[in-house]
């Protein structure tokens, strides 16, 4: 029999806030994460369907890689608060939505992020 063991959520991610960015940077650029496609989606896409101008320094900040969860944390109704989509690849030169929060794995060895994925 397995013993369980109980952790805390700070041993198993790390959460951090998403891109602040300006309307001029949409549409072109290099790939992004956005809310309509975390809301959308239990994993991201394989080609994310939006593009957002960003530095070298911003896509190192708030990169896309797998593990990684986005949670909506923000919304003009509460059944949109929350919902969930993983990053089963690497996104290189990926970044995402201000309106997003991403839950890194430091514990890829305890966590098994599609598990976070479920939608209700």
């Amino acid at each position: 029999m397995t013993k369980l063991r109980k952790h805390k959520f700070a041993e198993l991610y790390e959460m951090s806030s998403g891109i602040s960015s300006k309307p001029h940077q949409a549409g072109h650029g290099s790939p992004f994460v956005s809310f309509t496609t975390v809301f959308n989606n239990y994993f991201l896409p394989d080609e994310l369907p939006d593009k957002m101008d960003t530095s070298a320094a911003e896509q190192e900040t708030y990169s896309v890689k797998a593990g990684d969860v986005f949670l909506t944390r923000t919304s003009e109704t509460l059944k949109e608060l929350g919902m969930s989509c993983v990053a089963v690849k690497d996104y290189p030169a990926a970044t995402y939505s201000g309106f997003l929060k991403r839950l890194r794995p430091l514990r890829p060895d305890l966590v098994y992020p599609k598990w976070s994925a479920p939608k209700s």
